[in-house]
């Protein structure tokens, strides 16, 4: 069973922390409101980053879908939502 690493972040604050190829990450709001804002890079071979513009080119979606792919700067495939609990549509 793979290791499990909690970490909780207070509200109006931000924390890194590394993810690995494979690695699930789930997010919680506990007090029920917004999630929070998401951000992730690629440091290895070559500096990308999380881009809004590139991820709904993409997926042609405003919003995205369960299954859907959010993509990098340079258009990689960074990030896949796999579940949504609460929220705007599927």
């Amino acid at each position: 069973m793979p290791e499990t690493t909690r970490t909780i972040i207070p509200r109006q604050s931000g924390r890194t922390f590394p993810v690995a190829k494979g690695d699930l990450v789930r997010i919680i709001d506990v007090a029920g409101q917004q999630v929070a804002d998401l951000w992730a890079f690629v440091t290895e071979p070559e500096l990308d980053w999380l881009s809004t513009s590139q991820t709904r080119e993409f997926s042609e979606r405003l919003f995205p879908a369960i299954g859907g792919v959010f993509c990098s700067d340079r258009g990689k495939k960074l990030l896949y939502l796999c579940r949504r609990r609460f929220g705007r549509g599927t």
